[in-house]
């Protein structure tokens, strides 16, 4: 099993301790390890999904007022939806500083980090491992999380899907924005065609 070079994990695991809280550490590492498994089961490169497990959340010690300004700092403009809601933007800005600070040039690692959140309608199957893998890591507690482990065990796009609709519920029931991004990953999920949702190698 081809894994994240050593050396890189323990830059990016030191990073994260300099950079985020002990519990984002653990969560990330559980996001991590959870990315490899899945990418395993379902054919991405389990290499590229601890990589972008171990960094989707590196800007998370960021306040939102310093979320934006760093979105900003490096050329994003910021949406309706991301300015009231500062959490929205810690998918990009982690991508960002990924690049820039930790010299992460993959393209499909930090689009995996990008879209580890809301999604996007042409998910690939690695930035959907690291979508699932954020929202089944061993440290979550959800009421509904082990239910959402053992569909993923059968399929990864339907398992996501069912995840972002109940995310979107209790957004909703939080009264918080909800990005558009998310609807239309979750209508593009519904609509995948069978046969891509059913692709696995056990």
């Amino acid at each position: 099993m081809k894994r994240l070079d050593e050396t890189l994990r323990k830059t990016y695991i030191q990073y994260l301790e300099d950079h985020v809280s002990k519990k984002r550490l653990v969560h990330s590492l559980g996001v991590a390890e959870t990315a490899v498994r899945l990418a395993l089961r379902y054919g991405a490169d389990p290499a590229k999904a601890e990589a972008a497990g171990l960094l989707h959340d590196c800007s998370k010690g960021l306040s939102p007022e310093e979320m934006v300004a760093t979105a900003r700092a490096f050329g994003m403009r910021p949406d309706e939806y991301q300015l009231v809601n500062p959490e929205l933007l810690h998918p990009y800005v982690s991508a960002m500083l990924a690049a820039r600070d930790l010299g992460v040039t993959d393209g499909e690692v930090l689009t995996a980090i990008r879209r580890h959140m809301c999604g996007a309608p042409d998910l690939s199957t690695l930035d959907a491992v690291v979508n699932l893998a954020d929202y089944i890591e061993p440290s979550r507690k959800y009421p509904d999380v082990d239910e959402i482990r053992r569909l993923a065990e059968g399929s990864l796009f339907d398992t996501l899907c069912t995840a972002l609709g109940r995310t979107m519920i209790l957004t909703i029931r939080q009264g918080s924005v909800l990005h558009p991004d998310t609807l239309l990953t979750w209508n593009a999920l519904l609509l995948r065609p069978k046969s891509e949702k059913e692709k696995k190698h056990d």
